[in-house]
């Protein structure tokens, strides 16, 4: 018989490894570090899972951006898994001005998919790496990745943070003064929350807004 003490418990499929991509980083006195790990779908995420960052020029009329994609869990690049690599084009600008998004898609087959935007332009790029390479058709591949399509739908878009936004917007309008402030700093923490793209971190920060939003509205319909 099952003891009843013991706690529920679900078992799900998690990321064995970190992925990410290489990064340089311009410190104070123009020295650039380079080689830097920039972890983006964490070991032990849940998955499948799609998370996304920005990433941009480090040099005046820079014209492409590298994408290096790694596996594994130290600070230096060259000290994990290089699992592939592209090169992303982009318009001539002064330092720091063109920037690309990129994203990782990845499922419980370890089919990942990398994706990168030039956000001033819209240009697309992609690879697809497989964790066990030939396994899968061409056909399968395109399904499974249509099937994880869902999860690329950024934050900003989902309807329940459109709807926290929209009401914390007006709710701002609404008030004044050190009222009006205090609903301004609220919706600047969840954009944060927001471009973390982080599922947990985003749910606790509605979660929030929502809550001081109920606190401070009792005689404004919505």
């Amino acid at each position: 018989m099952r003891d009843a003490t013991l706690e529920e418990r679900v078992l799900t499929d998690v990321a064995p490894f970190t992925l990410g991509v290489e990064v340089a980083h311009r410190e104070m006195h123009e020295r650039v570090v380079r080689d830097l790990f920039l972890p983006i779908i964490e070991r032990n995420t849940v998955i499948p899972a799609s998370r996304a960052k920005v990433l941009s020029t480090l040099e005046d009329r820079q014209r492409s951006i590298a994408v290096r994609i790694y596996q594994g869990e130290s600070r230096r690049a060259k000290d994990n898994i290089l699992l592939g690599q592209f090169s992303v084009r982009v318009p001539s600008a002064p330092a720091g001005q063109q920037t690309v998004e990129v994203r990782f898609t990845y499922d419980v087959n370890g089919l990942l998919e990398v994706e990168a935007v030039v956000l001033s332009t819209g240009a697309r790029h992609s690879i697809v790496i497989e964790g066990n390479p030939g396994l899968l058709s061409p056909y399968e591949i395109e399904q499974r990745l249509a099937a994880l399509s869902h999860l690329k739908v950024s934050p900003r878009d989902q309807a329940e943070n459109v709807a926290a936004l929209a009401r914390a917007e007006r709710l701002y309008e609404e008030l004044l003064g050190d009222k009006r402030e205090a609903v301004g700093h609220w919706i600047a923490r969840f954009l944060s929350a927001l471009e973390g793209d982080d599922p947990k971190t985003i749910a606790h920060a509605r979660a929030l807004l929502l809550e001081r939003i109920q606190a401070s509205e009792p005689e404004i319909l919505f």
